[in-house]
């Protein structure tokens, strides 16, 4: 079925692709999902969210920390 039919996604995509991506966010830019007329972001989240994405991604302290060190 089509989730974003502006972009041409389809649930099998998004569920296809959740396996690779680190937050909804991130999956909703992937796909193109949402740039258009944004009716289906509710349903997207939902989709989304249910294969186990975050809404964003957050980066623990020790990952900021690492980066500090490495670019210091």
């Amino acid at each position: 079925m089509f989730v974003c039919v502006c972009a041409g996604v389809t649930d099998q995509q998004i569920i296809d692709a959740a396996k690779t991506e680190c937050s909804a966010d991130s999956l909703a830019a992937k796909l193109g999902v949402g740039e258009n007329c944004g009716s289906c972001l509710d349903y997207f989240y939902e989709l989304a969210m249910g294969e186990g994405l975050p809404l964003v991604a957050v980066e623990t302290k020790e990952v900021v920390f690492e980066r500090v060190l490495l670019t210091a």
